[in-house]
């Protein structure tokens, strides 16, 4: 008999997301953006956020909520893969990962903030709601069967094209928006 993760709910009553507290793949593979992994691990498992520096595992791009929302809602209109993505509601704002050396394809765009090497983002344990924020991850609503599909980052050129495609759809609908 085996026995189910933990289940944690994420915030606006989406499905449940597994625990990852517990030391897990996911988990030991974040880790390795902080400083020091084991201290990350260590401070998740007490349920606190830690600092994730970008420029050692992936990029990252800031994007506002509702605008980095329409822009996943395209590439999987069109079956692009969306990667790991972190979420905060109160501060209406999306962290995405990407692949080392790609962010820079992304500066410029309108409500886009490309960050620097080493700015450390405040992350809360995979698969936790903590501090108002939780991790979005491929695979932990079934679309994704086997491997590490959390692993596979978004890519930055397909992401631009759909904020532009955004942006051009709310410009053709007349939309006013502050990004």
């Amino acid at each position: 008999m085996t026995s189910a993760a933990p289940q944690n709910p994420t915030p606006g009553g989406g499905s449940p997301q597994p625990d990852h507290t517990a030391r897990s793949a996911v988990t030991d593979w974040m880790s390795r953006a902080a400083r020091s992994p084991s201290a990350a691990l260590a401070t998740w498992r007490l349920g606190e956020l830690v600092p994730l520096h970008t420029g050692r595992v992936w990029d990252l791009v800031e994007v506002d909520f509702e605008l980095a929302r329409s822009a996943m809602r395209e590439l999987a209109e069109f079956s692009m893969h969306v990667g790991p993505h972190l979420v905060s509601g109160m501060e209406r704002a999306t962290w995405i990962l990407l692949p080392i050396g790609t962010a820079y394809r992304l500066a410029g765009v309108k409500g886009v903030l490309v960050h620097a090497a080493g700015w450390p983002l405040l992350a809360p344990p995979p698969g936790r709601y903590v501090g108002d924020r939780t991790w979005v991850l491929p695979g932990s609503d079934g679309d994704e069967r086997g491997g590490e599909p959390w692993k596979r980052l978004t890519d930055a050129d397909p992401l631009r094209e759909a904020v532009h495609h955004v942006h051009g759809r709310l410009r053709r609908a007349g939309a006013t928006r502050r990004w």
